[in-house]
């Protein structure tokens, strides 16, 4: 605001100064209501975004399988109903992966292509992929911690370029993995968001004990 030979008189040995030209200048907006593990669900595993037909995404699948360790789940995100022109059907799974895990989230995260064996071992159904239904699942995904922390530290690269600087995170039941991730990175000075949390308590009751555990350490 204003001229810049104004400035000159609020200007001391101390003051630094960032010369930003015409640059747009803003404040840093808090986003109050954030899912880190939507984020990781919809970049973990392989990307069928641009796969055009259910055999080519099964392809891929078999394909990232192999590079995994014996058991391990294949995860996979983003095909579409619509550039495949039918649901996948869940026997071409159970027929490609008898011995593993298999779970490919849709496009709108409203459907989720699995074999009998992901159903059984995550406790939900394909028709039934919201993020309370997969809470199993994002707990076992969260148990990576090289592989989270690197994840959380592009899902705040992303939100920091479009101006969010402040967040509040919601998390199921203790929501410990990131919590440890995010006092890690503050240690480490790499922490690029204010970080705030919400506890919503899904796979286990309401754990008052933890909350105010959580109070004392984090408030």
């Amino acid at each position: 605001m204003g001229h810049p030979e104004d400035a000159q008189a609020w200007i001391g040995d101390k003051t630094a100064v960032y010369d930003l030209g015409d640059a747009f200048v803003m404040p840093g907006v808090h986003d109050n209501h954030v899912f880190f593990t939507g984020y990781m669900s919809m970049h973990r595993g392989v990307d069928l975004n641009h796969t055009a037909s259910i055999e080519e995404a099964a392809a891929l699948l078999l394909q990232e399988a192999s590079k995994l360790p014996p058991g391990n789940d294949v995860n996979a995100y983003g095909w579409s109903e619509e550039h495949w022109g039918s649901l996948p059907e869940q026997s071409l799974l159970d027929e490609l992966f008898p011995d593993r895990a298999v779970i490919a989230i849709n496009l709108n995260k409203s459907y989720c292509w699995m074999n009998q064996l992901a159903q059984e071992k995550y406790q939900f159904s394909p028709d039934q992929c919201s993020a309370e239904a997969r809470a199993l699942l994002l707990q076992a995904m969260m148990q990576d911690h090289s592989q989270v922390k690197q994840e959380f530290m592009e899902f705040s690269r992303m939100l920091a370029a479009r101006g969010v600087t402040s967040i509040k995170d919601i998390g199921f039941d203790r929501h410990s993995e990131l919590l440890s991730i995010v006092k890690e990175l503050q240690d480490e000075d790499e922490l690029l968001l204010r970080f705030h949390f919400a506890l919503e308590p899904v796979v286990e009751p309401l754990d008052i004990a933890t909350g105010i555990q959580y109070k004392a350490l984090y408030g």
